[in-house]
């Protein structure tokens, strides 16, 4: 599992410095159904965590449901947390990489683990 997650911070990391994005609502486009579902979830699983599974299928099927299948198929992360005392909700869309595989292999003990294996 640590080799997991040390896998998932050093590529999160890179990418977070440099294009991550802080969103707020722009009042101008309160009748963008895409952005109010999106900013609703996110209300909902920082005041009550027990929203968090259904909220984030939400998150994803409005995300399926805009994109028109010319970018880039992925996986969408929803993580809650905190900044400062104040709860967070981060929204990533990780894509296939080229040249990135993790093999799943077990070690001594039978934890599973990943290994990079890439080129």
């Amino acid at each position: 599992m640590r080799t997991v997650f040390a896998f998932f911070r050093k590529k999160l990391t890179g990418v977070m410095g440099s294009k991550s994005l802080f969103i707020e609502q722009n009042p101008l486009t309160i009748g963008d159904l895409a952005l109010e579902t999106v900013i609703s979830a996110v209300k909902k699983i920082n005041n009550d965590a027990q929203t968090f599974v259904v909220e984030s299928q939400k998150i994803a099927q409005r995300l399926w449901d805009t994109q028109d299948r010319r970018n880039p198929a992925g996986l969408l992360v929803v993580a809650r947390g905190q900044i400062e005392a104040r709860p967070c909700v981060g929204i990533l869309k990780l894509e296939h990489e080229h040249g990135v595989q993790a093999e799943e292999s077990s070690d001594d003990h039978g934890n599973f683990v990943y290994q990079n294996n890439s080129p």
